[in-house]
């Protein structure tokens, strides 16, 4: 997995998005690249220890993807909400939790109903985050 990751290729940020190895999640969770810690952040499998680490992260961007995490912990969800330095991040972490279509990435939904040209309807090989424009320029190495 690690390997395929690495190779950079278009499905790397998807392959990352959807597994759920700790190991894997930890060693990307210290990459210099916010995008791809961003991509742990927002792992429905990433560990709450790993949660609640990358919602303090400097990035604000991750630490919003960090807040979208179903195993970050409502306390520290609630603390982002009210106190993350960033007033988008608050923004947006409030509206994620009083919108119910919202809570339901907050419980862990991750699945699409749209496609692109030529992939079958759930199935993309862009991985969207909170914050981020693309993964186009994203660093596994």
């Amino acid at each position: 997995m690690l390997a395929l990751i690495e190779s950079a290729q278009p499905w790397s940020a998807r392959a990352l998005s959807m597994t759920n190895r700790e190991s894997i999640l930890e060693h990307y969770a210290q990459s210099p690249d916010p995008y791809v810690r961003g991509i742990v952040a927002f792992n429905a499998s990433t560990s709450t220890a790993l949660a609640e680490s990358l919602a303090k992260d400097l990035h604000s961007s991750v630490r919003l993807n960090a807040a979208f995490c179903p195993q970050l912990p409502r306390a520290t969800r609630a603390f982002l909400a009210h106190h993350d330095p960033d007033p988008w991040v608050r923004r947006e972490i409030v509206a994620a939790m009083t919108n119910r279509e919202m809570r339901a990435i907050l419980e862990g939904c991750r699945l699409v109903d749209w496609h692109t040209e030529g992939s079958p309807a759930g199935i993309t090989q862009e991985v969207w985050l909170l914050g981020f424009p693309t993964s186009a320029d994203a660093d596994f190495s």
